[in-house]
């Protein structure tokens, strides 16, 4: 029983004393720091810190110590009953009954290595992580600029209607879209639903607008494409950030409230803001937006085939939009007889509806 004690002693009290020792040891060193420097950081005795040097990270003095101690109390053992002798014999007879706590001693060399190996590598990550996310956020306003810059050599377009078209992105652009998961995450990605969503809205104000000018319709149908171009328009036009369209050209005086038939419910009436007062206003601006939206494509690598399709082309540029198969008449005197129609309809849905409840 007594020989198993002084195996359990051996194996912990070393153990033991050096990590209490450290742990006062670093105690008593953040104490003094303290009261020398009031910014300075907690040190901890069992933790490596990439940030301080290799003196002041506990494992490396455990690493010495430990093995010290060992040898120290395992010699304890090994020396009973043995006299120091500086003789040839003596030193001999040493290193023969020296042999576990000499070993154990040598440890302290090997083990300061690999702390000092492990601190270099934990360094090294930490420096790599730290130029990485440097790299991620250079690359993410490298983006962000290299968008406003590629807009930026746009010059100024007058549209039809004399709509000033220019090419200032605005930031909202970027977040719309692309993918944006903050700058730590580097160049953000194509947000392809939203530009597959802005372009399939552009090809359906492009179809409204070629049927709202189609002379061989019935107006109704002018009236109701006209309603549907108008509404998308301003919609995309403000995705897009372009004011001059979703600000300059939406007026309360252009807000048009008309009933086609009797019979409908209120809520199928037609509400809608009109694109500026004419014909040429509307196409100009969908061609402003058109340009604009080809710009942005372009510059994520988007697909742009819509963009070179020839559908509805008197549309998409020209003056052709004036004439045959298009109304030669302006599009505001289109909705005058609508305007007109609307009030007496909405009339003799009033009394129809009386006329239920009576």
């Amino acid at each position: 029983m007594d020989e198993f004690i002084k195996l359990f002693t051996c194996i912990t009290i070393p153990s033991i004393i050096s990590i209490l020792t450290i742990k006062l040891g670093f105690s008593l060193y953040n104490s003094h720091k303290q009261n020398t420097t009031k910014s300075h950081k907690q040190l901890l005795p069992f933790s490596l810190d990439a940030s301080r040097g290799l003196a002041e990270q506990g494992y490396l003095w455990l690493s010495i110590l430990a093995p010290i101690l060992y040898f120290f109390f395992l010699g304890h053992y090994a020396w009973q009953g043995y006299s120091i002798s500086v003789t040839s014999e003596g030193l001999s007879e040493f290193l023969r009954i020296s042999t576990l706590p000499i070993a154990l001693l040598s440890l302290s060399i090997p083990l300061s290595i690999l702390v000092a190996r492990i601190h270099a590598t934990h360094q090294t990550s930490i420096q790599i992580t730290a130029s990485q996310l440097k790299n991620n956020m250079d690359g993410y306003y490298a983006h962000r600029k290299a968008m406003f810059e590629y807009f930026g050599g746009m010059k100024d377009i007058i549209y039809p209607g004399k709509i000033k078209g220019d090419f200032h992105a605005h930031p909202r652009l970027h977040l719309r879209f692309f993918i944006d998961k903050g700058p730590s995450n580097g160049t953000p990605e194509i947000n392809s639903e939203k530009f597959k969503e802005s372009v399939e809205i552009l090809s359906e104000i492009q179809s409204h607008i070629h049927i709202a000018l189609t002379s061989e319709l019935p107006r109704q149908e002018n009236i109701k494409h006209y309603a549907h171009a108008c509404t998308k328009l301003f919609s995309l036009a403000g995705t897009l950030n372009l004011p001059c369209i979703y600000e300059d050209l939406k007026s309360k005086e252009r807000k048009f409230d008309i009933c086609l038939n009797s019979n409908d419910e209120e809520a199928d009436d037609l509400k809608f803001y009109g694109v500026g007062t004419t014909t040429h206003d509307l196409v100009g601006s969908y061609r402003y937006v058109r340009s604009f939206l080809r710009v942005l494509c372009e510059f994520a690598g988007h697909d742009v085939i819509f963009f070179d399709e020839k559908k509805h082309l008197a549309i998409d540029k020209g003056n052709d939009y004036t004439s045959s198969p298009y109304h030669f008449q302006d599009i505001s005197k289109i909705l005058h007889p609508a305007i007109d129609n609307s009030y007496h309809q909405k009339r003799a849905r009033r009394e129809n509806s009386q006329s239920k409840i009576v």
